[in-house]
């Protein structure tokens, strides 16, 4: 559930292709991702094109995680810019943490630049902070593993309403930042395809968010409507790769064939897919 910087393909050779984004031409490898051409939208990590996107995705995702617009630091007091320059010479303690938090105006906007400034220094430009919304932790399923499991009869229940949910992300978004959204639950069919869609249509409506769902095995067709309403990625775990373990963890009809059968069509309608086992399982 991360994202990078976009960056448009200015040449193309071999086992590589030049890039251009915000800062500067490059040149990357391309392992994973073939018939790149001049124009193409890609993400980027550690010098690896990770996957191709759409131009209006691109473009999306540039608004989202822009810096914003630059700041006079002629107009900081001297108190501020003594805080800052003590965090550059390593002096920084608990007053100037205190004094910092406390900014408001242009203060606040400059020190908002110095943490991207220092964000770029250390990681690039790889985003992966998001929110999670649990809306509900119904489940119809007994996976062993889990403690939202059916039969787990101890653990108190609870479901969102649909202008809860919607609330709870303009909240994330609006007032705590977040450019990221997860809406997750257990398998609770008591969202249906039309609620879903509906609370994703009201939040891309209301808010600039890339939203990521969480809502187990639905199908092709509850896939593609969600993905029509704004929904950009699926968070979607196989567990395991053992057919015997995940038999064992899942006893009452789950499969591993429908598993990645939902992974590959999850894949093709064009959503970024967040996948993997889980480590520790019993077994």
């Amino acid at each position: 559930m991360c994202l990078t910087i976009p960056a448009k393909v200015i040449d193309v050779a071999v086992d590589t292709v030049t890039i251009e984004d915000g800062d500067g031409v490059k040149v990357v490898e391309t392992p994973f991702v073939t018939g790149l051409a001049v124009g193409d939208w890609v993400l980027h990590i550690n010098r690896l094109v990770i996957r191709k996107i759409s131009p209006d995705d691109a473009c999306e995702i540039i608004e989202l995680l822009e810096s914003g617009t630059p700041v006079d630091t002629s107009l900081v007091s001297p108190a501020f810019r003594e805080d800052i320059e003590a965090l550059h010479r390593g002096t920084f303690g608990r007053d100037n943490i205190v004094r910092l938090l406390s900014s408001e105006g242009v203060e606040q906007e400059a020190l908002l630049r110095e943490a991207d400034t220092t964000r770029r220094a250390w990681i690039k430009d790889f985003i992966c902070i998001h929110g999670i919304i649990e809306f509900s932790n119904h489940c119809t399923h007994d996976c062993l593993y889990c403690g939202l499991r059916n039969e787990h009869s101890a653990i108190e229940r609870y479901r969102m309403t649909p202008d809860e949910i919607v609330e709870t992300a303009r909240e994330a978004v609006e007032e705590k930042g977040y450019k990221l959204l997860v809406l997750q639950s257990g398998e609770d069919p008591t969202y249906t395809d039309s609620m879903l869609v509906d609370i994703i249509r009201r939040i891309k409506s209301a808010s600039k968010v890339f939203i990521f769902i969480s809502v187990g095995e639905r199908g092709y067709e509850s896939y593609r409507s969600l993905k029509e309403a704004g929904a950009s990625g699926v968070l979607f775990r196989f567990e395991s790769s053992s057919k015997r373990l995940f038999k064992r963890l899942h006893p009452h009809g789950k499969s591993l064939e429908s598993r990645f059968e939902h992974l590959k069509f999850i894949k093709e309608l064009g959503y970024y897919v967040a996948t993997g086992s889980l480590v520790g399982l019993p077994g």
